[in-house]
């Protein structure tokens, strides 16, 4: 049994570090596969109980109907009894435990099991991203991240993100998305002098699942063509 975690949970624990939350436990969206837990949408949580967490999950299910509630994440933490909060009849229950260099650790019904990181072409790009420009998700002092390293970081990132939407460009039927996303980055080119670097590493990770969710919808569309071209298996 494995635990396979889509690159989504990778970006909201980045902003959940930008953005210093202190509430480190949340819930987990996904679904079961013979061999493996699979986990799609992670929900931040505000508070800790059983009618909150009913309510929360109750904002996404008409969003996301084909996933339910498969397990909790923690941050800093390292006790899958906390897992025991959710009440899932004759299910598996999983446990992920992430630390400060965002290194993840899954639970299955108390049980270690491997963590995998499943990720399209676009996603690939946004999480190694976050693995090698760790300076704006891991909350150094202030003193040892100045502004200038701050947006050389950010360019860095903008920069990989502008190559895969020029790719995108190509698909017809999301001018309206690529407008949006394309104003979004172009506002961060201008930004000189950020005072607010949590705020910028948030609205970025927001931005890159933007990105990813756009890449995802560009395959659907490709597979719908092959589908009905004739000639093609």
């Amino acid at each position: 049994m494995i635990v396979e975690l889509h690159s989504d949970v990778l970006l909201h624990v980045s902003d959940l570090f930008a953005r210093g939350v202190e509430n480190k436990l949340g819930l987990l969206l996904g679904y079961g596969l013979d061999d493996r837990l699979v986990v799609v949408k992670p929900i931040e949580l505000a508070q800790v109980d059983p009618q909150y967490l009913e309510k929360r999950y109750s904002l996404f299910k008409d969003v996301y109907p084909n996933l339910s509630i498969v397990g909790v994440y923690e941050i800093g933490g390292n006790n899958p009894d906390r897992a025991n909060i959710l009440d899932i009849p004759a299910g598996r229950i999983l446990y992920v435990s992430v630390d400060h260099n965002i290194q993840f650790k899954s639970f299955i019904d108390g049980d270690l099991v491997k963590t995998v990181i499943e990720s399209s072409e676009t996603e690939v790009i946004a999480t190694k991203t976050i693995d090698t420009n760790k300076e704006y998700t891991k909350g150094r002092p202030k003193d040892e991240l100045t502004v200038a390293e701050f947006n050389q970081n950010m360019v860095n990132t903008l920069t990989k993100l502008y190559e895969r939407l020029t790719k995108i460009l190509e698909t017809k039927g999301m001018d309206k998305e690529i407008v949006e996303i394309a104003n979004a980055l172009r506002c961060y080119k201008h930004v000189k002098q950020s005072t607010d670097m949590k705020l910028q590493a948030a609205e970025l990770a927001l931005i890159t699942e933007q990105i990813a969710e756009l890449e995802r919808t560009k395959i659907g569309i490709a597979k719908k063509i092959l589908v009905k071209e004739p000639g093609l298996v």
